[in-house]
């Protein structure tokens, strides 16, 4: 095999990870025969469907470890500004777009003839500057063909416009999407401007979780905490609204405000050619803040509801747990059970089945499951559904296999080793790969290794929960807490026809009691009988606040295979 269309998926030019129909399966379906239930990854060149569990790998495709961000090593542009000077055509192509040669040539940009994606034309050059000259964009004159200086970094575009003599020179920031935007903001007087190097990879009906690569430069992240305030004027479409959302969650909603475009227009170049300078402006004036409390106009939400209800949540792809809790945001799932009934195998199942159905990525504090090796190597047996072995294991996983997913693990999942286990460094790195990676659930399993400060435990559960309940809603993340209750009698009698079940537990037998039942969203309780061998997990749903999601006191009854549920 060599590529998608000998095996019959269509790709429609979409490429990296993503979810369309089935070739098998999903002409032949009698109900959702338009679910879009395979799963493709065309960086790994791999595909599972989730309905019929067709699934493969193509030839050809390198399976090796992509490096982060700060530890690539990236080409430098071998790019002189004396070979890009200013044509005059150039500088017509710009007025018709409302921005003048002084602002051009205050952000370098240049322009000559030359081959851009094999066809003669007018090319723009646009570089950009950190401490030196470190990608180039190029863009024909004649068509949107837009092309990046090849193995260049992939930053945001303006950087250098934020610093006065080495120093930054602003505490508000604005981030649009585009460099005809960012020169249109320039052009208005307004100059603490960047741009994301690329439009909006936000498209209706796709949940999966953008990579924002220019999030992670370390020179941004350095700077990210010393601005006040951050206006947010993407594109005013879907696209660029979506895109406006993520932004925000991974940087702080608490500080970014909204740009407005007056008269409804698309971007900020519209807003300059079609309203003026003035208007330009006004959008920043008459900005409004990213983190709503106050609700009006209610009258469009109130005739979907009466059209369409309200949406379930993101599912596992496990059947029988989805037909009794899906995922919400912003909120906290509590979840506890009998002693070694398996909690934190039961979240991973979970977790794994929202990355491979949802394209989730997800943070884990997890400092009982140790070493992280083993941790990931369960990871790797749930989603893969074969054994890990040892060396001399001859049914073992394929070292391919094993390879390819250890990287899935890596692209979906981050975990914490903080140097201690204080709340407030726990909180801080979960900001930090929310930034990074765009994480939209964090996990704390278990709540009893979070160290506890002063003398009073209760009251210390009551602060910490509210405070991780703040931060979800903050973040729009779903929390995961596991906790152990206090230890019922699980010893084992000399007569087998003796041994009774260990009742449910509830919330009230965890340390906090009343604390948990009060803060968490959504309650699960994990509980087996003791008195059959290898019988099913039930995971009953023992509080549910939003009954779209989930359903109180119902309960799912699960079978498990090499750590695999179903």
């Amino acid at each position: 095999m060599k590529t998608y269309e000998e095996v019959g998926i269509e790709l429609n030019g979409k490429e990296g990870q993503f979810k369309t129909q089935c070739p098998k399966c999903s002409a032949t379906r009698i109900k959702n025969r338009s679910e879009e239930c395979l799963s493709v990854n065309t960086d790994l060149g791999l595909f599972k469907c989730h309905h019929c569990g067709w699934h493969g790998a193509l030839d050809g495709y390198k399976r090796t470890a992509i490096p982060s961000y700060k530890d690539r090593d990236y080409a430098t542009p071998t790019y002189k500004a004396e070979d890009w000077a200013l044509t005059e055509s150039a500088i017509e192509f710009f007025a018709k777009r409302g921005i003048g040669e002084t602002t051009l040539r205050l952000n370098q940009i240049g322009s000559k003839f030359g081959k851009l994606a094999g066809e003669e034309c007018e090319i723009i050059s646009f570089p950009y500057i950190k401490d030196k000259i470190v990608n180039v964009g190029y863009r024909s004159t004649e068509a949107k063909t837009f092309r990046f200086y090849p193995g260049a970094e992939m930053c945001f575009y303006g950087m250098q416009n934020l610093f006065t003599a080495d120093c930054l020179n602003t505490k508000q920031l604005v981030i649009c999407e585009g460099q005809i935007d960012l020169l249109s903001f320039y052009e208005a007087g307004i100059t603490n401007v960047v741009s994301v190097p690329q439009g909006s990879p936000f498209q209706q009906g796709r949940t999966t979780t953008p990579k924002l690569e220019y999030l992670e430069d370390p020179f941004f992240m350095a700077l990210a905490p010393e601005f006040d305030e951050i206006i947010i004027a993407t594109d005013n479409d879907y696209a660029g609204k979506a895109l406006a959302e993520e932004l925000a969650n991974r940087l702080g909603v608490e500080r970014c405000s909204r740009y407005h475009f007056e008269d409804n227009r698309k971007d900020a170049n519209e807003v300059l050619t079609q309203l003026g300078r003035e208007a330009v402006v006004a959008g920043v004036l008459k900005r409004t803040p990213m983190l709503q409390g106050l609700v009006s106009n209610i009258q469009e939400r109130m005739l979907n509801y009466y059209s369409k209800g309200i949406e379930e949540g993101l599912k596992s792809g496990i059947d029988a747990f989805d037909s009794v809790y899906t995922l919400g945001f912003p909120y906290i799932t509590l979840v506890t059970g009998i002693p070694e009934i398996g909690k934190s195998m039961f979240l991973d199942n979970l977790l794994i089945g929202y990355a491979l159905n949802e394209g989730v990525h997800t943070t884990i504090f997890s400092p009982e499951t140790k070493p992280m090796e083993f941790h990931v190597a369960r990871m790797v047996a749930i989603k893969s559904g074969q054994h890990i072995g040892t060396p001399d294991d001859v049914e073992r996983i394929d070292y391919n296999s094993y390879v390819d997913n250890v990287q899935w693990v890596d692209k979906h999942f981050t975990f914490l080793e903080p140097k201690s286990n204080g709340l407030k460094e726990v909180i801080a790195l979960f900001k930090a790969s929310i930034l990074k990676n765009g994480s939209k659930i964090c996990v704390i399993d278990p709540f009893s290794r979070i160290r506890i400060e002063g003398e009073n435990e209760r009251m210390f559960i009551r602060n910490m929960l509210n405070e991780l309940s703040e931060f979800a809603v903050r973040h729009k993340i779903h929390l995961f807490i596991v906790a152990h209750p206090t230890k019922p009698d699980m010893s084992k009698p000399k007569n087998p026809t003796d041994i009774k079940d260990v009742p449910i537990v509830t919330p009230y037998d965890i340390k906090g009691a009343g604390e948990w039942f009060d803060s968490s969203d959504f309650i699960i309780s994990l509980w087996r009988t003791r008195q059959v061998d290898n019988a099913p997990l039930r995971a009953y749903v023992l509080k549910s606040k939003y009954h779209h999601l989930a359903k109180s006191y119902k309960y799912a009854e699960l079978n498990m295979n090499n750590f695999r549920l179903s």
